[in-house]
């Protein structure tokens, strides 16, 4: 697997969008926002190795480090 950096406009879309979508309302709603937080659990566990990674090379953060302050 490869990392690759986001584009300057694909991140200017990806925000506009983010904003829209938090003006809907839709995010208000405490089953959402429990289902959000699933959501995040699992992509942090599935992408551990990678972020730890990522945290080591650009920060020097050790794995324990990382967790505890990081993720």
């Amino acid at each position: 697997m490869s990392i690759q950096n986001t584009g300057e406009q694909d991140i200017r879309d990806i925000r506009e969008a983010q904003s829209r979508f938090f003006a809907s309302g839709a995010t208000l709603d405490y089953q959402f926002r429990i289902t959000q937080l699933k959501r995040l659990l699992q992509a942090i566990q599935t992408w551990e190795k990678q972020l730890l990674e990522a945290l080591w090379i650009d920060l020097h953060k050790s794995g324990q480090e990382a967790l505890l302050t990081e993720l």
